[in-house]
């Protein structure tokens, strides 16, 4: 594998870590989806 660890991949694809803690699937699905609205709204 590629990366040592879970924590290692999950902070590589934009997870963040907030006092050791990774942040939930569910944070960063609307993180993501905050971003790519953003960005849709942006681009036209």
């Amino acid at each position: 594998s590629a990366f040592a660890t879970k924590e290692a991949y999950y902070k590589m694809i934009g997870y963040k870590e907030d006092g050791g803690n990774i942040e939930s699937t569910d944070s960063y699905l609307q993180r993501l989806e905050a971003y790519m609205t953003l960005y849709a709204a942006l681009i036209q």
